[in-house]
Parts: structure tokens; sequence; C-alpha cells
């Protein structure tokens, strides 16, 4: 016989909770709230709900966005010892999909299913069986189990908007890096029998809390991104010995992305913008860009294939120029297939080395330019031309080559970056709750070099047009103090120092 409180009303599924993780761990409730570090002479504790406890006031500061989005709700009968509760309720974790913030709410013990199936407004037989997460989160220290319920439809359905989704499960780290979810999500606490053949539910505790949401930026997002580094698992998604770096990447947005951001924050989202991802994806999903790496960038594109959108939703128009394959022409020939409806994607080098969106966006004009001098220079005996309609460029590799050159980007990466308006003036995203450790490189403005993970040829290359006069005054000996000047290769190896320096003394602040 399976044990008791085990869900089973669903005719297809079994339940998933690992009910060992219900076992006792009563030391971990002297723990701060949000490092796990054993809380010495009493903490601190929230002034407002006396729930949250931390080891230090630096901790307090740190969780603070968060904690406030429950804190209001923890008052009354939701108070954790509330005299005025009702008899065997206990208190749940609600992240609604109508709702703005996290809510506490109460379930009865006594008829725990149906009281399950009243939060979603369904019957017990269309709420799906629970899971535990604390094996999705092993580094955190829980004193008891946590299950996670939520509806039928864990996808987006047919009727809903893009804009239609869970913004409480957005706030919970800096938006657009976790994926957008259209379900409703239900947190219980559970602990387990002495016995070990059935458990029994107990009160969601601020320390759940904050254990959900690190749930929720380490297992509910794109597989590679790091959505908060010093609260990364260092060991996550790693192989013995071989621990995951964090590496810069761009993301590249596309319209429905940018439709649900907009929507989220009342602002014009940008297209582009700066993120971490870690320095391998188990899923193989990058592959090197075509065009960029004829021009001798060593870049690598990787897609996000689970969003939940339209193919229409899903056009991004940098997929003209960083999503291409080679396909069969209709003469046999090697032609360039572009797809415009990839959906969101990041860009990041191929051994992790600095990438600004202001490079992104240089090659993405530049691609745009070389693709327009194509077809209108059309060579003599051969058919070229840029169908962007049927989505495919036919265009001779040859031809192509000829065209994207290390030589016509270094030169139009100079005019691009010598405008005013385009001098490396990309503004770090700061929306939202979030921290990221490059940030002192934008609030520079420093103008490096695309081909800063080339060093050698780089080195070279300024070289040849140093003869040639191409070089603005000022570049040839950069250093620290650019004053917004552009920094030539003469600068990369320091770059790649203080960027080294830099995650070598965050990684240590890491908590796991």
């Amino acid at each position: 016989m399976p044990p008791k409180n085990r869900w089973t009303y669903h005719p297809t599924l079994t339940d998933g909770t690992d009910i060992n993780c219900g076992i006792v761990d009563d030391g971990a409730l002297l723990c701060c709230d949000y490092c796990d570090k054993k809380v010495e002479k009493g903490g601190r504790r929230c002034a407002h709900c006396k729930e949250a406890l931390y080891c230090s006031l630096e901790c307090e500061k740190d969780d603070r966005f968060h904690h406030n989005l429950l804190c209001g709700s923890a008052e009354g009968k939701y108070k954790i010892a509330s005299r005025i509760r009702p008899k065997n309720f206990v208190r749940a974790l609600l992240l609604d999909l109508g709702g703005e913030v996290p809510e506490f709410v109460l379930l009865d013990k006594d008829n725990f299913p149906k009281s399950v199936a009243e939060v979603f407004s369904l019957l017990v037989e269309e709420v799906l069986p629970p899971v535990s997460i604390n094996d999705r989160i092993p580094h955190r220290r829980l004193n008891h189990g946590i299950q996670l319920y939520f509806p039928g439809a864990i996808h987006r359905e047919a009727n809903q908007w893009a804009d239609e989704f869970n913004r409480c499960t957005t706030l919970l780290s800096r938006p657009g890096l976790s994926r957008f979810h259209y379900t409703s999500f239900l947190f219980c606490a559970f602990r387990t029998s002495p016995s070990g053949d059935y458990i029994s539910f107990e009160n969601m505790t601020m320390k759940d809390y904050r254990a959900v949401i690190d749930f929720f930026q380490i297992c509910t997002h794109p597989l590679s991104v790091i959505v908060n580094l010093p609260r990364y698992p260092r060991r996550y998604r790693s192989y013995p010995g071989r621990e995951v770096q964090a590496w810069p990447a761009v993301k590249v947005n596309c319209e429905g992305d940018i439709k649900r951001l907009n929507n989220l924050t009342n602002e014009c989202w940008s297209p582009v913008e700066d993120i971490l991802v870690t320095s391998r994806n188990n899923a193989s999903y990058r592959k090197p860009t075509f065009l960029a790496a004829l021009a001798g960038l060593p870049w690598m594109t990787e897609f996000v294939y689970f969003d939940d959108l339209t193919p229409i939703e899903r056009k991004n128009y940098g997929g003209r120029i960083f999503a291409n394959k080679l396909v069969e022409g209709p003469n046999g020939e090697r032609v360039l297939a572009a797809e415009p409806n990839c959906g969101t994607f990041y860009v990041m080098n191929h051994d992790g080395s600095p990438i600004h969106p202001d490079h992104i966006l240089a090659f993405y004009d530049f691609a745009e330019s070389q693709l327009k001098g194509i077809m209108e220079t059309e060579p003599p005996g051969c058919r070229v031309a840029v169908e962007f309609t049927s989505n495919i460029i036919y265009a001779p590799i040859d031809e192509l080559r000829k065209w994207f050159t290390r030589k016509r980007f270094e030169a139009y990466w100079l005019r691009w970056i010598g405008q005013p308006e385009r001098r490396m003036s990309y503004k770090h995203n700061d929306c939202g709750d979030f921290w990221y450790p490059l940030q002192n490189f934008y609030s520079r403005s420093m103008a490096w070099d695309p081909y800063v993970s080339v060093k050698e040829t780089a080195k070279e290359g300024i070289k040849e047009s140093d003869k040639k006069g191409d070089v603005k005054k000022g570049t040839e000996k950069s250093t620290g103090d650019t004053n917004g000047d552009y920094v030539g290769a003469d600068y990369v190896d320091q770059l790649h120092k203080a960027l080294a320096d830099n995650f070598k003394a965050l990684m240590k602040k890491t908590l796991w």
C-alpha cells in the first residue's frame, strides 16, 4: 500500500513526493534564513513579522527586497503562532497566476486535498500530484520537506495572452532571467512520521519561502542562465573536479519577450541586455555563429526553446544574422538560411571572454549593410539575392567570405563606435532586484575591442592598421583610464586580468 497522504486522485500520474525529505532537522531553525549559517546570540529578527531570522545585518539587507514581498502577509490568522487561526489549519505559500506578490493561505489538514483544489478553484481530480523540491535545492538546510502543487495545465493555454504570466514568480529574480510561468504554484510543508509510512503537514516558514526563491532562481530558468551568482551552488551541474564558471553573455530578446517585459515593468525594454551564463551547457544547445565566424569572431549562440510563445511571437530580427545555417539551394548550391522566428537567444565568446551588447548591435548593423551590398553589387555570372521574406540568403559562400571579413568589421566597428550617440553608451540593466558582477565594467563605458577573445591576432590586426593610420589618436597605448576612448588590443590583457580577478574574488563569496 502507498504511504498515507499520497495523492491518489489523478488517474495517470503518481505522487512525486519523497517522504524522506520530511525528516525533521530542528537545527535548521537556528540557522540564518538567507545563508544557512548558525545564528549566534539570538541573531536578528524582522522588525515587522518577527519571523525571519538572520545572522547579520548584511544578510537582512540582501534579503530585504524578497522578504518585503511576503512580510505583510504574515499577519493575523496567517502568523505562524496565531491564536485566532482555525483549528487543524496550516499555513501554505501561494504564488497565484492572477496575483502581484506571494501570499500565505490556510489549508485544512483534515480535508487537505479539497483545500488544495479550492485554492486553484478546481476539482481534486484536476490538480496534478505534488512533488517535493528538497532534492532540487540540496544545498539548502531545511527543517522539513516542501511539496509543490500546481493545476493540471502547467504551460500556456491557447486562450492565454503572452502577457498573462505569473508575476509573482517573475519578481523572484531579475525580470527576464527566469522562465515566464503561466500557472499558479502552491507550496506546503510536511514532516515524516517516526514510522516513516506517512506525512503530516506543517506551517510554511519564512526560511521555506527563501528556499522557494532559490528553487525558482536555480531550477526554473533557461538551462545555462545564472540568475544570482552568490546564491548559485558552485557544483551545480558540474562534473567532479570541474566546476562550472560564470561567463558574460548578451541576451537578444524576441518580440514576445520584449512585450512581456514591457508589460511587467511599464518601461521600454532593451532588445539586448547583459547576463551571465554557465561555462558549460549540458544540453549542448550552443553552436558557432556562421556570419560572425566569417568575420573572425568566435561567438557562440544558444537559443531559448521553452518559452511558451507562438512562432509569430518568437520573431527576432537578430535571428537573420545570428540564427542561421547552411542549406541546399534550388540549384544544389550551398546557401544561407536565416531563422527570424528563433525566439530569444544568447551570444557569448567561445572562451568566456568579455562581450558587450554594443558588440552585438554593431555586428547586426554591419551584417545588414554587407547583405545589402551583396544584393546591390551582384557579381557577374552569380545569382545573388537576399530574400528576407523566404528567410533564405541566396549568396554563394565565397561571396559571403568576401564581404564578411575581419578587416571590414574592424573598420566598421571603429566608425560605429566613433559616433557620439554610440560610444559604448549602453546602460546596464538595473531593473528589479538582481546582482551582477560586471557592472563596474559597463559603468566605465569602456569601448573594448570585439576581438578581445583572439588576443594575439587582435594585436597583429591593430599593428597593421597603425601603419595605415586607421587607428584613432590615443588608442595605440590605452591604459586603465580610457575616459570613454576606444580600447585597443593593448588593453586586452588588462581587461582579461581584471575580469579574472573580479570573478575569482566573487566566487569566494558564493554561499554554497
